[in-house]
C-alpha cells in the first residue's frame, strides 16, 4: 500500500509530480473533514514544519486536484479565510456550501468550533526521508 503522500486517491493523480514535502501537506489537508478548517500553522507543524505556514500557503497555490486535497478548508490563524488560486469570494462559497458561516469581513464564525487540529505530527527526519 503507497504511503498517503504518493498515493493518488489522497493526494490526486495531478500532484504527484510535486516535491515531497508538498505532496505530505497535501496528504494532511485531504484529511481535514467538511465542515471544519485548519490554519496554514496547524498543517506546517502536522508536516513537522514549525513556522512553515508561509510553505504551507505555496502548497495550497500549486495544488492541481481540489477534489482530493481541499484547499479551501486551509484558513489564517486569525480566523480569516485568507486568500484562494480562483479568489476569496470562490473559497467563502466553497465553506458555506459545506455549512460554515462567513461574516462580511472574511471572520469564520464560531470559528474554535470548526477548527480542526487533530493530525499525526511527523518530525522533520521523517519529512526528509519521504
Amino acid at each position: 500500500m503507497a504511503e498517503p503522500q504518493n498515493d493518488p486517491k489522497i493526494i490526486g493523480e495531478a500532484n504527484l509530480n510535486q516535491p515531497p514535502f508538498y505532496r505530505r501537506i497535501y496528504a494532511i489537508v485531504h484529511d481535514i473533514p467538511k465542515g471544519r478548517v485548519s490554519t496554514y500553522g496547524a498543517v506546517a507543524l502536522a508536516a513537522g514544519k514549525r513556522g512553515g505556514a508561509r510553505a504551507v500557503g505555496n502548497a495550497m497555490n500549486r495544488n492541481q486536484d481540489t477534489a482530493c486535497v481541499p484547499c479551501h478548508r486551509v484558513v489564517k490563524s486569525d480566523g480569516n479565510v485568507g486568500g484562494y488560486y480562483s479568489g476569496t469570494a470562490e473559497k467563502i462559497k466553497r465553506l458555506n456550501d459545506e455549512g460554515l458561516k462567513i461574516k462580511k469581513n472574511g471572520q469564520i464564525t464560531d470559528f474554535d468550533s470548526v477548527l480542526f487540529t487533530d493530525f499525526n505530527v511527523i518530525s522533520e527526519r521523517e519529512i526528509s526521508d519521504l
